[in-house]
């Protein structure tokens, strides 16, 4: 109490304070209500100070009504009545007493909510396993062995595998926060089993509401494997690892400071198991040549079965003859050194026809993004990739103008997403020989695997992967050549980290035409672009002319669905689309120098004036609020080159996509309050 009224004010040191309790009360519009335990009044606005002195039971106070935002660790109150966040404030002879006066969310503004609980129990867990959710599965090399029989006879051979399993376990809530609380809990934990979430061991202690635990347990499976003579034979033990959601009721009861025990039924529980492991199966690798005979373990005859679907018709499964199990075309990584394998996974149960560890269809991976047909790749040193005679034809790092002759390679992409690149000035393709690469090869087929690559974009810069062996190029220098290209590591180190730039001079997109009936809207929000006041303390009504200042912030962004451009600042010349109410249109055009894949920002000010009609001892709060969104559009356009050799080469493209955010919709609303 302070000046005759109930003020809010940080000053206890002791969470079981009687004035410190306030309880809430949610509406069903997300806006809530705070009571104060020990004035038992509802907080108000008055003028922005907090006063707990409302006893009004209804939600027809606005000042009585109030939004609470997480943002991070903390929480900020906004008091509908004036839309501002409540702080702790020392002003006007009260020290540290709430009030709702900042716009933004300062440090003062920011505030920490705990729950007034001196302990709590979770128990009578139930979980919905039917409405549980399996998502986020791959497929992981846990460990691998393997046997060598140098002999003439087939011998047998015990591989041991030694691997980490790891899990991690989460109970939280959808609709309630827990604050602050460590609580005891008894629950079944529920794991990945197969292609179904089952109720595995229980948790009986104490655990923080929505923190992760996790649990990693040492393990070793021992494998019996056949070896014919004359072979290696390398055994993989693979697992799917995914994450499951289950939905779960529960009771919990708390222990409150000033000594009631409250029981409640909570049916807003989520169960998380994050990345759980799997050990479905083993992968058997070895050189061997065909073999019909079912008897033999290798056995390398498949049956093709269709398992086509309502929704997914081009289904099909393998099935290995020999064991008559169904496997999967997986690829895993090998933790130890990035490296990605293809293999054949063999299921030790039997799985349904659905499960997407066993069931693929063919895809057209000439659909990804493919390289510019003309490119330059620098690498970690600086230098451009240049052809270089040392014998051989090799590739070095040795070059600083991207217009030398010696620098420009020509791509080509297969059907099946590889690439076969050639050196211009050689007029040769690039060949693994022993692991150089050498731009040596006539072949224009893709019988030669040494031949094919692979190319991953990461961040900024490019790897480039051979297909005959499986290992990234890099720049080298070893065996009396400096800085030239090897195919010899496994994983990307820095000097297998690939700049691959354009070689051209100068380049122009031009006839562009977009396809607004597939253009697309999406992430609409609306937003409180400026606000004004006007006052009226006489007796009649007056007109007030009120100035609403705000800044407009539209982007746009043109980019490639299908091709990469690599390092080319444009000259582009095209509309720019723009979301009117409901429907994308083209407004004004944009022409000028542009780099692709980037977002041209523009911010601009702007100032309207609006009459109001204010009542006699009124207060009339105008807000000008809009809907901002993003749109994606489609579009066909030209491309023409400049090289460096002066040929000029245009292309036809159909693979353009404009994305843009801009604000539409401006309305103005309207707030009148007795003063």
């Amino acid at each position: 109490m302070l000046d005759g009224h109930n003020y809010l004010q940080f000053a206890a040191n002791d969470i079981g304070d009687s004035t410190v309790v306030n309880t809430t009360t949610t509406n069903d519009d997300g806006t809530i209500r705070i009571k104060n335990n020990y004035f038992d009044r509802f907080w108000r606005r008055s003028p922005n100070w907090i006063w707990a002195d409302s006893s009004d039971t209804s939600n027809s106070n606005v000042d009585t009504l109030f939004k609470v935002i997480k943002i991070d660790d903390y929480f900020t109150i906004k008091n509908l009545g004036n839309n501002y966040f409540c702080k702790r404030l020392t002003a006007d002879g009260k020290d540290s007493c709430l009030n709702a006066a900042t716009a933004t969310i300062t440090t003062e503004a920011k505030l920490i909510l705990e729950e007034a609980v001196i302990s709590r129990q979770i128990y009578n867990v139930d979980y919905d396993l039917s409405n549980s959710r399996i998502y986020g599965t791959t497929v992981l090399t846990l460990s691998s062995d393997y046997y060598e029989n140098r002999g003439t006879e087939s011998d047998t051979a015990t591989l041991t595998l030694t691997y980490k399993e790891t899990s991690s376990t989460m109970w939280d809530s959808t609709t309630s926060w827990k604050l602050g609380v460590n609580s005891t809990v008894k629950a079944g934990i529920p794991v990945i089993a197969e292609t179904t979430v089952q109720v595995n061991e229980e948790f009986s202690g104490e655990y923080k509401w929505s923190s992760s635990l996790e649990k990693t347990i040492e393990q070793k499976n021992e494998y019996k494997v056949i070896v014919p003579p004359k072979k290696k034979v390398t055994v993989t033990l693979i697992a799917s690892k995914g994450s499951c959601d289950v939905p779960f009721s529960y009771k919990q009861e708390d222990v409150m400071y000033d000594g009631r025990v409250v029981t409640y039924d909570m049916v807003d529980g989520i169960y998380t198991d994050k990345e759980g492991d799997d050990v479905g199966g083993w992968i058997i690798r070895t050189a061997h040549e065909l073999e019909d005979d079912l008897s033999k373990p290798s056995c390398t005859l498949f049956k093709l079965h269709t398992t086509a679907t309502k929704n997914r018709t081009h289904l099909v499964r393998f099935h290995l003859a020999q064991l008559g199990k169904h496997v999967s075309m997986s690829s895993s990584s090998h933790k130890a050194n990035n490296k990605v394998t293809n293999h054949l996974h063999v299921r030790r149960e039997e799985i349904g026809g659905d499960n997407i560890l066993s069931a693929y269809t063919v895809l057209d991976l000439s659909e990804e993004k493919q390289l510019p047909k003309y490119i330059a790749i620098k690498g970690d040193n600086g230098k451009y990739l240049k052809a270089y005679f040392n014998k051989h034809n090799y590739l070095q790092f040795a070059v600083d103008d991207v217009g030398d002759s010696l620098v420009l390679n020509t791509t080509t992409t297969n059907d099946d997403g590889t690439i076969r690149i050639k050196n211009n000035y050689y007029d040769k393709f690039w060949r693994r020989s022993p692991n150089w690469i050498w731009p040596d090869s006539s072949d224009t087929s893709n019988n030669n695997i040494d031949t094919l690559f692979k190319v991953i974009k990461i961040d900024d810069y490019f790897a480039i992967q051979n297909m005959g062996n499986n290992y990234f190029c890099k720049r080298l220098t070893a065996d009396g050549k400096d800085s030239c290209l090897n195919a010899g590591t496994a994983t990307i180190t820095t000097e297998a980290k690939l700049i691959l730039e354009e070689p051209i001079i100068s380049r122009q997109v031009y006839n562009v035409d977009y396809d607004l009936s597939n253009s697309r809207i999406y992430g609409t929000t609306v937003l409180t672009m400026s606000t004004a006041t006007g006052v009226n303390r006489g007796t009649v009504s007056d007109t007030a002319k009120l100035t609403l200042s705000y800044k407009e912030t539209s982007s746009t962004m043109w980019d490639s669905t299908a091709s990469w451009k690599l390092g080319v600042t444009s000259t582009i010349k095209a509309g720019i689309p723009v979301i009117a109410e409901t429907s994308v249109e083209i407004n004004d055009e944009f022409s000028g120098e542009y780099k692709w894949s980037s977002s041209l920002e523009k911010t601009v000010e702007q100032k309207i004036e609006y009459e109001v009609t204010v009542p006699p001892m009124t207060k009339v709060t105008v807000s000008l609020i809009a809907s901002k969104g993003s749109c994606d559009v489609p579009f066909s356009y030209k491309q023409e080159d400049i090289m460096y050799d002066g040929r000029v080469v245009t292309y036809d493209m159909d693979d353009g996509i404009y994305t843009g955010t801009n604000c539409y919709d401006f309305q103005f609303e309207k707030k009148e309050e007795n003063i």
